[in-house]
């Protein structure tokens, strides 16, 4: 993973906005000779953001340090010394051109305090009275004795958690701290116009509007603009439609820390909540007699006192803020919002939690006799049966089967991640034209102005490209058959996303799927005769097998969390996929013929965009760290995960392979360049290098692994 020790003074530093007061509470506590702070908040919200600002720009007087405190858990103590001392030397180096003392690793590994004491006063002079200040991100996850061991150790440390309570010193007392919130209004609309106007014109009202939307928060602002961007604004003035279309489709798109959030709820918690989300109080605030009417509205008493303890407990957990004495909001205005677009009230009100009893309501009185009221109602319901049984035989002799109303496609079978299959019909398929000679990369791209996404043919040599479609919609994550004469990608020329199949020169385009849900993300199996997609014709993204000429459609997974980004291993016998089933985005692997399932990742991160390597020995794959996201690979069977981009100043995103497994093609984004690129990098790490420098946006490769 990520080089804990990695110096991060010399790179280019990521847009950073707001934070004044954070960063001058921070100068002012080290100024008193505080030995340790903490800065909290909730996840994504910019902590790390922020330590990198710091140590970027440290206040005078002060040299900064940065360390992922996820990555040194096991650390031995005389590894973690030795690097800090090495990270230390490179940058008085880079700062001052002056080469300081090495330290010695055979004093660090006797005796490693007494080594890094003696390695500060060999270089207490190139310091120049600088006093070192180590920032270390992600700290609860680091293991206490590794903390312990910085703070003997004397220096002045930062440590970035979700909450203080993570860090407790027994026998000290908790850490001067500093909670990080939204933006302030400044800032957040400062993020929001760097992040639209240089692709599309944005009115004052869109900003405020995108705003309220994400409350402000970084994290989101970031998400909702790329998607606003992506999907639906692609015109040079922004409307009104624009940003509440945007919004409809971005609440349907994979957020595992939403459902993370979610599923840690208890079922009365769940079902408050998602009622407090349907309510229209002005602003998004409501009040606890608000929720205890809409409760009673939907046919569910729930006493006063246990409302307002659960709606306190929430806003305990920063999901819910509360405001004076009444009255509530959510914290994230896209949280309420997704809770109301995908959780029915009525549903969650009418399943089974306890209520507390409350004196003189009709649940008290009805729990003080539970025992006679449940013995008199399986009286009555015996009766019933009894007395409607000789109607009921006749009915269901004179009443055909239900069918279908849904789908046209009768299950058959229906077991959680077992294969169901479904009655489809053959659909006819491209006559395979010649493969297009010169041309090794598809691609979707566009101009910044221009509408739509098209499917382009490139060569990545001489950077020629050949448009192949021509429409009015969106055409994306094209796929090369592995023969190289067609290509599979999803269209919305119908609508709505739709699994397409054409001609490698984009001659006889057929839609191969025909269901009015979403299905996308299709990949070809390696011998070219089945499909596998990511569909939400169930609620829910579930994974489907289909043949190259639409018929055997097969569902492979069902589970109540979100599986998405299928691709194959290269022999054709297993599935690889990312999937939400444990609250975050892990990669996951199912034998098509044994039906088992293995977990390949278990970090909290999130990772996707997994791509099997030729040669069956590699995963490179995709890891969202923070705000930011890094290209990594793996052994095939999930080990030694290396982290092959490591930038913290670029989004790097949708890996693919070349032929032999010796190189990656991936995609980039950098603030600066204002549009995404593709590159290309060795196995190791080595040899970066651009493929795309041009002014349009260039994502989703594939690679042909055939040659004309």
């Amino acid at each position: 993973m990520t080089n804990p020790n990695t110096p991060i003074n010399s790179q280019e530093n990521r847009s950073f906005y707001g934070r004044q007061t954070e960063l001058a509470w921070l100068a002012e506590r080290l100024s008193h000779d505080e030995p340790v702070l903490i800065v909290y908040g909730s996840r994504y919200i910019g902590k790390s953001a922020l330590l990198r600002q710091f140590v970027t720009h440290p206040p005078y007087g002060y040299v900064g340090l940065y360390l992922d405190g996820a990555q040194i858990d096991d650390m031995p103590i005389a590894e973690l010394l030795i690097g800090i001392a090495d990270q230390l030397g490179d940058l008085i180096q880079e700062k001052s051109g002056v080469t300081p003392e090495q330290p010695s690793r055979d004093d660090f590994a006797q005796d490693p305090l007494s080594a890094w004491h003696t390695y500060l006063n060999t270089i207490a002079r190139t310091l120049d009275g600088r006093k070192i200040v180590l920032a270390v991100d992600h700290a609860h996850h680091a293991a206490p004795k590794i903390l312990e061991t910085l703070f003997n150790a004397g220096i002045t440390t930062i440590l970035a958690v979700d909450h203080p309570v993570q860090f407790t010193r027994q026998g000290h007392p908790l850490p001067p701290a500093i909670r990080l919130g939204p933006l302030d209004n400044q800032a957040a609309e400062a993020l929001v116009k760097e992040l639209i106007a240089a692709q599309a014109s944005v009115a004052p009202w869109i900003v405020r509007r995108i705003i309220q939307i994400t409350s402000g928060h970084p994290h989101y602002i970031r998400q909702f603009c790329d998607h606003l961007l992506v999907c639906c604004a692609l015109r040079p003035q922004i409307n009104p439609t624009d940003v509440e279309e945007a919004l409809t489709t971005f609440l349907d798109t994979p957020m595992p820390e939403f459902e993370a959030a979610w599923n840690a709820l208890s079922p009365i918690q769940k079902a408050l909540l998602a009622t407090f989300s349907a309510l229209r109080g002005q602003g998004g605030i409501s009040t606890q007699y608000d929720l205890e009417k809409a409760c009673t509205r939907r046919g569910k008493s729930i006493p006063l006192e246990q409302i307002v303890d659960t709606l306190d407990t929430l806003a305990k957990s920063q999901i819910l803020e509360k405001l004076g004495t009444n009255s509530y909001r959510f914290q994230l205005e896209l949280f309420r919002l997704w809770l109301r677009a995908h959780y029915s009230p009525d549903e969650l009100l009418h399943r089974r939690f306890k209520v507390s009893p409350a004196q003189g309501t009709l649940v008290a009185r009805l729990s003080e006799h539970w025992p006679l009221w449940t013995s008199i109602g399986a009286i009555l319901i015996v009766m019933v049966i009894v007395a409607l049984q000789p109607a009921w035989w006749n009915f269901r002799q004179q009443t055909p089967a239900p069918t279908a109303t849904r789908t046209t496609a009768p299950v058959l079978v229906s077991t959680p991640d077992t294969p169901t299959t479904i009655a489809s019909t053959p659909t006819p398929v491209p006559t395979p034209t010649a493969a297009l000679a010169g041309y090794d990369l598809l691609i979707m791209s566009r101009a910044k102005t221009d509408k739509f996404w098209q499917i382009y043919a490139l060569n990545s040599n001489t950077g020629r490209r050949l448009q192949l479609t021509r429409t009015d919609s969106n055409e994306r994550t094209p796929k090369w058959s592995p023969d190289g004469r067609r290509i599979l990608f999803t269209s919305e020329r119908d609508g709505n996303r739709e699994v397409y199949i054409m001609n490698a020169d984009g001659s006889e385009p057929i839609n191969l799927t025909q269901h009015p849900s979403h299905d996308w993300q299709p990949a070809w199996s390696p011998d070219g005769t089945r499909i596998v997609f990511s569909s939400y014709r169930d609620e829910n993204w579930e994974l489907y097998l289909l043949n190259a000429d639409g018929s055997g459609l097969v569902r492979l997974t069902e589970h109540p969390e979100s599986d998405f980004s299928p691709t194959w291993s290269p022999d054709g016998q297993k599935i690889l996929f990312a999937s939400r089933r444990n609250g975050n985005a892990d990669l996951f692997v199912l034998d098509l013929e044994s039906r088992k399932l293995t977990q390949l990742t278990h970090n909290k991160q999130d990772e996707y965009d997994p791509a099997w390597s030729p040669d069956g020995q590699w995963i490179a794959f995709t890891t969202l760290i923070d705000e930011q996201s890094d290209i990594f690979v793996m052994h095939a069977d999930g080990s030694n995960p290396v982290n092959l981009t490591n930038s913290w100043y670029a989004n790097d995103f949708q890996p693919v392979w070349t032929q032999y497994s010796e190189a990656i093609i991936f995609v980039s984004y950098t603030a600066a360049d204002g549009d995404h690129d593709l590159f290309r990098i060795r196995r190791d790490g080595r040899e970066l290098a651009r493929l795309t420098d041009d002014t349009m946006d260039n994502i989703s490769p594939s690679w042909r692994y055939t040659r004309p």
